[in-house]
């Protein structure tokens, strides 16, 4: 990763945490019947990460070339509006589960993860240029987000679970089950992904040279994956069994790597343009 390009990785990861945490308490609030206060922590820790978004974007002028990596200026006006978007929708959402009718708060739950799940095709389109095709970026950044964010709901379900004891263990399972198979198909498709060289790759002695001989590569494989994906299976068969604890125990692991797999991923992405 280039000094240079940090901003932009970071950008990355909070729209990901953002917009996967949008859509996985949407999906989760329509088939489950989940505690308020669980939804006002998840809504107000959401509207934390968007605003962090929304601030890291608005210090940011976005050049034409990152360290030779090429950006598409056309995309960043929209990419701007719809981030912003993000931050109103969810900040609506926060209000509305406090003074609002549950059914309001879903419709406001589901038009903030529509917005964040747009910024994150425009936050594709922005950066893609260098890559083999938009669509593998865009794929790519869904499933990452989808991954951060079902894994950051568990989590908190998990914790909430705990403080009282008498939920039904049916969303923790669902929420660890969902995450492992976002994590499953995101190894998959970055392995593919990875093998597709850049249409034009970045002016660095990185992209030059072979990905599979780079070291942080295999960190993000095995470390941004095989990790995650070994501990939230053993989180899933736990919460089958009513083991929380430790449900929630191995969920804060999974997240703790998922997070520094997709870091790994934006840092790669952005020094040799493959998709990572």
């Amino acid at each position: 990763m280039t000094t240079e390009s940090l901003p932009y990785t970071v950008l990355l990861i909070l729209a990901q945490i953002t917009a996967g945490s949008l859509a996985t308490l949407s999906i989760f609030n329509l088939r489950f019947q989940l505690t308020r206060g669980y939804l006002l922590t998840s809504a107000a820790t959401i509207l934390s990460f968007a605003l962090l978004t929304s601030g890291t974007i608005l210090s940011l002028e976005i050049p034409e070339s990152i360290s030779g990596f090429l950006i598409n200026k056309e995309m960043e006006n929209i990419t701007r509006l719809l981030l912003h978007g993000t931050v109103i929708l969810s900040a609506l959402h926060l209000l509305s589960l406090w003074k609002l009718e549950p059914m309001i708060s879903r419709i406001l739950g589901a038009l903030a993860a529509i917005a964040g799940s747009a910024a994150i095709f425009a936050l594709a389109a922005l950066f893609s240029p260098p890559a083999w095709s938009y669509h593998i970026v865009a794929i790519n950044l869904v499933l990452g987000s989808l991954v951060l964010g079902g894994s950051l709901m568990a989590m908190l379900w998990g914790h909430w679970y705990l403080t009282s004891g008498k939920l039904p263990k049916e969303p923790m399972v669902a929420m660890a089950k969902f995450t492992l198979g976002a994590l499953l198909l995101h190894a998959l498709s970055t392995g593919i992904f990875s093998s597709l060289p850049a249409a034009s790759p970045p002016i660095n002695e990185v992209a030059f040279g072979n990905l599979y001989l780079n070291a942080n590569f295999w960190l993000r494989m095995s470390v941004g994956f095989g990790f995650p994906i070994a501990a939230t299976w053993l989180a899933w068969r736990a919460a089958l069994i009513n083991g929380m604890m430790s449900t929630t125990g191995l969920l804060y692991l999974a997240l703790g790597a998922i997070l520094g797999g997709e870091t790994l991923g934006r840092a790669l992405f952005f020094t040799t343009g493959v998709t990572t």
